[in-house]
């Protein structure tokens, strides 16, 4: 490489860059890259590219994606999560989050559409942004509501069941969304379970 290179422009379609490739670039101050940062971390860089590394990477700003969650009574951005009512299908899911979106199950594999959505499992955005899912109500992980999840949400309350409070499990539990799970989620849960609580109130 020119050892007056100062900057240079990488594109979103690089995926690798090979050994030496910015060997002796020693005035190489700053890498303007047009993907975002999560895109960069991908790249599988080679050997001898101090230069390269040392440099300023500038990263573009991601597009925002078309998420219609604020007009939705079934699904709703909190924070690093995506609160979403029982029993809501990934189809309808995806259809809400955008287009290029994606469920990606524990094992990080594409959840199938005829599959519904589980509290800890992932929605990934068309420009890399991620979520984690929280099925409200879903304790045990399974995408519905049952006896099992009330069940989890009161041995919870009592600390006979130990979940921090950051974990999507007790975000799930905490249907009243109170500082602490209580014998009022289980009672929630469970009535929600037989058809007796309308769950949308939960996303409030």
């Amino acid at each position: 490489m020119c050892d007056s290179l100062t900057a240079i422009k990488i594109p979103v379609f690089v995926t690798s860059i090979d050994n030496y490739a910015f060997n002796g670039s020693r005035s190489l101050t700053d890498v303007y890259y047009s993907g975002t940062e999560e895109q960069w971390n991908e790249i599988t860089i080679g050997e001898y590219n101090d230069e390269l590394l040392g440099a300023t990477i500038h990263f573009s700003e991601p597009e925002q994606p078309d998420v219609s969650f604020e007009d939705s009574e079934y699904a709703k951005v909190s924070g690093s999560d995506v609160l979403v009512n029982a029993g809501l299908g990934t189809v309808e899911l995806l259809s809400q989050a955008g287009e290029g979106a994606k469920i990606l199950d524990k094992d990080g594999h594409e959840l199938p559409v005829d599959k519904l959505p589980c509290t800890g499992m992932t929605l990934k955005l068309s420009d890399g942004t991620k979520y984690i899912i929280v099925v409200l109500g879903d304790a045990d992980c399974d995408g519905n509501l049952s006896s099992s999840d009330a069940r989890l949400a009161l041995r919870a309350s009592v600390g006979l069941e130990k979940y921090e409070e950051t974990s999507p499990e007790f975000k799930a539990a905490n249907v009243e969304r109170g500082d602490g799970l209580s014998s009022a989620d289980a009672r929630l849960i469970l009535r929600a379970s037989v058809g007796l609580e309308d769950t949308k109130a939960w996303l409030r």
